[in-house]
Formats: structure tokens, sequence, C-alpha cells
């Protein structure tokens, strides 16, 4: 993801924004490009994913977010298509079986969002 209406010079290698290791996500996005021979290049690293959109928005690269996860101001770049595909990625959530009142609303949100999934011990 990127500013709206971002296209990627192909011919550059492509502008990362990503979150600093240790990542599932970093280490998938870097290996899927490795595999097909794509080139990037991290032009910035955030200790969160919330520190990433900035950046996108701010037109200092590309950043990979689940398309249920997209903040305002970002969309994938115009050239998508020529991009190499990523894989999809499961993350899993699990949690004690007394919850503290925090953790329960945060999983009522959940349970209640847009997201696609299988929700356990319903």
């Amino acid at each position: 993801m990127g500013w709206t209406g971002t296209e990627v010079d192909l011919d550059q290698p492509l502008p990362l924004i990503l979150v600093a290791e240790p990542s599932v996500t970093r280490a998938v996005v870097l290996d899927s490009l490795a595999a097909v021979g794509a080139r990037w290049q991290v032009v910035c690293t955030s200790s969160s994913y919330t520190g990433c959109i900035p950046a996108a928005r701010g037109g200092l690269g590309l950043t990979v977010r689940s398309h249920f996860l997209v903040g305002r101001g970002l969309s994938p770049p115009v050239n998508r298509a020529a991009l190499p595909e990523l894989p999809q990625v499961e993350f899993i959530a699990l949690g004690a079986k007394h919850l503290s009142r925090p953790a329960e609303t945060l999983l009522e949100i959940l349970q209640n969002s847009d997201l696609p999934g299988e929700w356990a011990g319903e």
C-alpha cells in the first residue's frame, strides 16, 4: 500500500516501509520478493505497523497491509498487477481461560468485526 495514486517505477528497487525485525510480515515480504528475483530497498523501518502508515501516506514507499486493515489515504499502487503477488498470512490469537476486561473487550471487537476467520471457543 502507498499513498493513493502511487505508481511504482518498476526499473528501480521497490521502496519498502516495513516493521523492524523480528516480524512475520517482514520475513514473508522479503522472502517472496527474493523468490521472484525482485529488487527492493528498505527506505523506512518502524517499531510498529501503525508507524508505517504515515510514512506510506507521505510518499516514502510501500508498506504491506491486509486489505481489511488499510488506513485512510492508502491504496494499492496503480500498477499493482505488475508487482509480485504476496502469499496470504494467517495470524492466530491465543488467550487464557480467564481474560482480563480489556482482553475480553478486544476479543469482542475482533469477533464483531468484518475480519475473516474462525473464532474457536465461542
